[in-house]
């Protein structure tokens, strides 16, 4: 395994619920679902009080809970089982489905949400969307209708996002809004400082070129369509340097007794008795939308995390068949 995630699979693997291993096994593991364990590990999934709970919702007529979108929607009941690893070929979706696509069964429930027509009329995500989206789920044929209608609205979309940077960046520009210390990332500081002292030097020289600085401003990433390659590299970064950043603080915290966090205006905020700490977790969060898409293995395999040993990241494989 990459990154030695081996420990936490192997963690999983023994510990975790019958549902977790199931999608380890499957999803990480590209385990055959046909295997003999993996069959008896789907019938254990099955017999679960939640995964009970989400199939004693469904009617006779095979439509879950009592519309279409909502805590006791179709949507979410068929969410609900798909990530408690039931798999998307089980009999029940199957009603499920054939009772979505059928008017008169579908009318007997509450198939529309408020503002699910609006939103339809104008090409927003309504309620035929959420109806592609139980499809997409369930890996039905893409030429339902509607399926085939939304999965070319998606692309559509899709390929006009990707004609533009990232958003948070962008926006700054266009408002006017002029950057400021805080939108350098926190690790960078100490170069950035080092940098300035030696322009302080009484003999320090015009520089002729902004070559130490190019890896430490902030930017836009470059568009993906464009530039793919470091669109790529922006990735990489913006995921690298916020888990260095939690690998600095990791070292900092347990560099001493007592762990002193500090305001931006250099005040004492807390001080920290490390004494009294069983454990530390890293944890990078970014406010940076890396979505379903961008999160992939693809764009992921080229990182390199110092806190790898203790990091693990499972992420869902609806639409894998769209980016192989």
């Amino acid at each position: 395994m990459s990154y030695n995630f081996q420990k936490q699979i192997d963690f999983l693997l023994e510990y975790a619920c019958p549902s977790i291993k199931y999608l380890v096994y499957r999803d990480m593991l590209d385990t055959p679902v046909d295997e003999p364990f993996m069959v008896a590990l789907q019938n254990e999934i099955l017999a679960q009080s939640n995964t009970q709970k989400h199939l004693s919702a469904q009617h006779p007529d095979g439509w879950f809970g009592h519309e279409l979108h909502g805590i006791d929607g179709m949507d979410c009941h068929i969410g609900g089982l798909l990530n408690l690893g039931v798999e998307a070929s089980h009999p029940e979706f199957q009603k499920a489905i054939t009772a979505l696509l059928t008017p008169e069964i579908a009318s007997a429930h509450k198939n529309w949400f408020r503002g699910g027509a609006a939103l339809d009329a104008e090409g927003r995500g309504g309620d035929r969307a959420i109806v592609a989206n139980i499809l997409a789920m369930t890996k039905s044929p893409e030429d339902i209708p509607v399926f085939a209608e939304h999965l070319s609205l998606a692309f559509e979309h899709l390929s006009a996002v990707l004609q533009y940077d990232t958003m948070d960046a962008l926006g700054k520009f266009l408002a006017g809004r002029l950057f400021v210390f805080n939108d350098f990332t926190i690790s960078n500081r100490e170069l950035i400082n080092q940098i300035g002292a030696q322009w302080e030097a009484p003999d320090c020289e015009k520089p002729e070129s902004i070559s130490d600085w190019s890896n430490l401003l902030p930017s836009m990433d470059t568009a993906p369509l464009t530039d793919f390659e470091n669109h790529i590299v922006s990735y990489q970064n913006l995921i690298e340097k916020a888990d260095k950043q939690c690998k600095n603080t990791y070292d900092y915290l347990l560099s001493s007794d007592e762990a002193i966090i500090y305001n931006q205006d250099a005040s004492i905020k807390t001080k920290i008795n490390m004494r009294e700490i069983k454990d530390v977790f890293t944890i990078s969060v970014t406010i940076d939308n890396i979505n379903d898409y961008a999160a992939r293995a693809e764009k992921l395999g080229r990182a390199v995390f110092p806190t790898a040993d203790r990091l693990i990241c499972y992420a869902q494989t609806i639409g894998k068949r769209f980016l192989r």
